[in-house]
């Protein structure tokens, strides 16, 4: 969290929760010098972890905060046996 500063990010808040029986961090922040505004959600489990990012221009972000909500609600885990990547 301190780094964000460095890179022009103001962290706005953040809240640890739980997503689909696994440890959460989401952090919500503002780009001071482009006007963006940006979600990113940290889910952790065992040895491994997802970082999901959304962004959109300040005066847009509420509205596109409902899609990402809904994308990120739908994340799970897939084991690599199951995974269709080749």
């Amino acid at each position: 969290m301190r780094d964000y500063p460095s890179y022009g990010f103001e962290v706005v808040s953040a809240k640890n929760f739980n997503l689909n029986g696994n440890p959460a961090l989401v952090v919500d922040m503002l780009s001071r010098s482009k006007k963006k505004q940006l979600r990113q959600v940290i889910v952790k489990k065992d040895e491994r972890v997802a970082i999901m990012t959304c962004l959109d221009d300040q005066e847009k972000f509420s509205q596109s905060l409902q899609h990402c909500n809904q994308i990120v609600k739908s994340f799970s885990w897939v084991s690599p046996a199951e995974s269709t990547i080749k």
